[in-house]
């Protein structure tokens, strides 16, 4: 679960019995907010995993106060990074995200995450779904006209979509209008496309603040 990764931990490196210098595992920082922080390791010169640190998840007894209150919107743009594996490459996409929040008796959230590298490689995921009585954040991408994915020149567009696993979290304490600080969760996916297969690990991350009147939905892929 990428949710409980931190950067204190690099991946094994494995030490060949003889030959030149071990490559050196170096942990590169990403981005911050309040309540989170985020980057990725690298072996040598090659990307292996991401690390994305919560450090207020919003206890369930907190958002259980909150959502009986006359309803709270919240916005936010972050950080959204990915990890692509095609053809035997590890591509990593860097870029942005964009929820939106509605705590009351049914919340949901919804949202975009917009992803790129220099190497024409892309990944656009619109995010929909609900949040359930503990505050924990689930969404689908299958049927969403507007998610693309990009990689080494092949194009995944939803009807690519075979396996999906959206999670978040909201961050903070307390029970007024303000306590609630962010959202942080990851991704996986796995797209087919006739003989072509991609596998997707991701994690997103943003600070959230209310604003007056309701938030509506994007329209995904603006």
């Amino acid at each position: 679960d990428l949710l409980a990764q931190g950067a204190g931990t690099p991946p094994p490196v494995k030490k060949p019995p003889h030959g030149p210098r071990d490559p050196v595992s170096r942990f590169i920082p990403g981005g911050a907010g309040t309540d989170w922080s985020w980057g990725y390791w690298t072996l040598g010169s090659d990307v292996q995993s991401l690390a994305l640190t919560t450090h207020s998840i919003l206890p369930a007894a907190d958002y259980q106060a909150l959502a009986r209150l006359q309803g709270i919107t919240l916005y936010g743009d972050g950080d959204a990074a990915a990890i692509v594996q095609h053809a035997g490459l590890r591509k990593l996409l860097e870029g942005s995200v964009h929820l939106g929040v509605e705590i009351y008796a049914e919340s949901t959230w919804w949202g975009t995450i917009d992803l790129a590298n220099g190497s024409g490689d892309s990944l656009v995921l619109p995010l929909g779904g609900d949040i359930d009585g503990n505050g924990v954040m689930t969404a689908v991408v299958s049927g969403e006209t507007a998610f693309q994915l990009v990689v080494n020149g092949v194009t995944f567009g939803p009807a690519s979509v075979t396996y999906e696993d959206i999670r978040a979290v909201l961050l903070g304490a307390g029970t007024s209008q303000d306590s609630v600080t962010g959202a942080a969760g990851s991704f996986h996916l796995i797209n087919i496309n006739g003989p072509q297969t991609a596998t997707t690990d991701g994690i997103f991350a943003t600070d959230l603040m209310r604003r007056g009147g309701s938030l509506d939905e994007p329209t995904y892929g603006d």
